[in-house]
């Protein structure tokens, strides 16, 4: 079944598309009686199967499903199901770039070097946090601060804040700006007093212990602000790290 919907996928096109990018991603999909290689998933809080779907990104496209145990995969199987993907479209699209796609826990190392290993294709997968990367991440995490503390004390004194290389959210309308790459004025009326977020992005190289080479990390550190009525609560500092073949 998983190699029919690889080829009604395929069939889909007229001609080898230049690239295309996969998507990764498990679902539950909740089981009732006793029902076989059926077991107790503590992220869903329920007894399951966790298929993995692979959709084409640009067109929602499913490209493949695969019905697997309620258990979080191993870095093998992950790797073991996308070599079969990889290996049929390759068979039809030999030219054609693949960009593959998926949460923290598809960045394991039998899946990256498996992608890796292919030559036209690339990884965009999300990072667990761990301490080597929260440490590469204090310098950003603590600029991020320093901006949103230079926003409330302008707003404090009624002044435009300058914005630089910083994203910003405006509380009310909630649309983001885009900072410039050079420092530009915004108009007081309607940001001096409504920043509740700062974003920063930054990006280093690194290598996990089971990786055999390092990769292309790009950082996000994000400080907001503590909501109105919520008793004197600290603000919030968030970061995510995602890594990609470069």
């Amino acid at each position: 079944m998983a190699r029919a919907l690889v080829l009604q996928f395929i069939a889909g096109y007229s001609s080898a598309p230049a690239s295309i990018a996969l998507d990764l991603d498990h679902t539950a999909d909740i089981t009732h009686g006793q029902q076989e290689l059926s077991f107790y998933n503590h992220h869903y809080g329920n007894y399951c199967y966790l298929p993995l779907l692979v959709f084409e990104a640009s067109t929602g496209a499913l490209v493949t499903a695969v019905l697997r145990p309620g258990k979080r995969p191993t870095g093998a199987e992950n790797a073991m199901i996308m070599k079969r993907v990889l290996r049929l479209l390759r068979q039809h699209w030999p030219l054609t770039h693949i960009l593959v796609r998926g949460d923290g826990h598809f960045s394991n190392p039998e899946l990256i070097q498996m992608i890796v290993d292919d030559g036209n294709a690339d990884f965009l997968f999300g990072l667990p946090g761990n301490a080597v990367l929260s440490r590469k991440a204090w310098g950003l995490m603590k600029n991020a601060r320093g901006h949103l503390g230079l926003h409330r004390s302008l707003a404090a004194q009624k002044l435009d804040p300058a914005v630089s290389a910083v994203r910003l959210r405006h509380v009310t309308a909630k649309q983001p700006f885009a900072g410039a790459a050079t420092s530009h004025l915004l108009p007081h009326r309607t940001l001096s007093r409504t920043v509740s977020e700062v974003r920063l992005f930054g990006e280093f190289e690194y290598a996990a212990k089971p990786w055999s080479q390092a990769h292309r990390v790009v950082l996000k550190a994000e400080a907001l602000e503590a909501l109105a009525g919520t008793g004197g609560a600290p603000d919030k500092d968030k970061t995510r790290t995602t890594s990609g073949l470069s």
